[in-house]
Formats: C-alpha cells, structure tokens, sequence
C-alpha cells in the first residue's frame, strides 16, 4: 500500500462513535488496533446492490488480553470480536473482486458506519437486555419451567449456526418468549398499581 486508504475505525466498549480515518501500511493498521492484527471479512450489498467485500482489521490476542467487545463489529461480522475494528473495503474497485488487497470504504457503506450503525446496534441491545430482563423474571417467578429455558437456548443457538435471524424462530421458542415478556409486564403493573395506593 503506498496511497492513504479510507478507513472505518469501530472503537470497543459503550458510548462510542465510528470515525473516519486514513492509514498507509500494515503498521499503521497495528497502531489503530493496538497490536498485531488478524482480519475478519463480510459481504454486504451497495446500493447498486452488488456484494460489497468488507475487511475488519482487529487485534490477533485481543481476546486473550481482554480487550473490551466491540459491539458495532460484531453487528457487522455477526461473530465474537474485541477491541478496536479498523474498517475498508476488501473488493477492488475496478475489477469488483476481492483480491485480498484493502481499498477505500465506499461512501455509502461510510455514511451507514458513521451515521446509521450506532443506532441499529443501541435499538437491538436494548431490545435484548429487555428481553434478558424478562427471561430471568419469568424463570424467578417460575412462570417458565428450565426446560423451556434450555429449548430456548438451544433454537437460538441453532439460529446463530444456520446464520439465521429471529424471524426464522421456532413458534415454542417464540412462545417462551412472549410469556416472559407478559410475565414481566404483569409484575410491572401489579407494581405501578401497588405504588398508587
């Protein structure tokens, strides 16, 4: 690499913000992700819906040292990462293929990490803790049984290995977690009813 490339770098941990950066070698991807680097990639579509390769530089031990989760990364990569994630294109923008080379992060995959991705990851956070929330709830109150907690384990899991979404859930597992949910809503409002009095 000789000319500056046009990177996303995803910071670990909470409360952060992606931000545009510029970098020339592999030394600086070092001095982004705080040490020796492995990649990790994905395909996303453009807007002119052609698959997109996108490369994630991230820290090679940063699991064994501890670094915190990057949250936005793995939203990205949908896999376990940690510490800092240096972000570009891995598709060569003349001949559209990946060539194990790393190019510019296209403008509109740019406004999304910058613009539009924190958002995306707080809103499903969020929906998640919730929904943790309610699940730990609904197993106190024994509204749920541990065997409708392991099978709801076990779909997710199976989810996650198929590189399926929630909506491909099994209708019991769905089931388990409406209940929760209604669970969880009903202790609310017997709670807001007893604070009235």
């Amino acid at each position: 690499m000789s000319k500056a490339i046009k990177a996303i770098l995803l910071p670990a941990g909470v409360n952060v913000l992606p931000r545009e950066v510029e970098f020339t070698d592999w030394q600086d991807i070092r001095e982004f992700v705080g040490g020796h680097f492995d990649a990790v990639s994905a395909l996303a579509k453009s807007p002119t819906g052609d698959d997109v390769a996108i490369v994630g530089y991230v820290h090679d031990e940063g699991m064994l040292i501890g670094l915190d989760d990057n949250w936005l990364a793995m939203a990205i990569f949908r896999q376990p990462l940690v510490g800092d994630c240096l972000i570009v294109s891995g598709t060569n923008p003349v001949t559209g293929e990946y060539d194990g080379e790393s190019y510019d992060v296209p403008e509109a995959l740019r406004d999304y990490m910058l613009y539009d991705l924190v958002q995306r990851v707080s809103v499903g956070y969020n929906q998640t803790m919730v929904v943790s929330e309610a699940l730990d709830w609904a197993e106190l109150s024994g509204a749920l049984s541990p065997e409708d907690l392991d099978f709801l384990e076990a779909e997710l899991l199976r989810l996650h290995h198929e590189d399926k979404g929630l909506r491909d859930m099994n209708s019991r597992a769905v089931d388990i977690v409406n209940r929760s949910l209604l669970e969880l809503k009903s202790f609310v409002d017997d709670t807001d009813d007893g604070e009235e009095d």
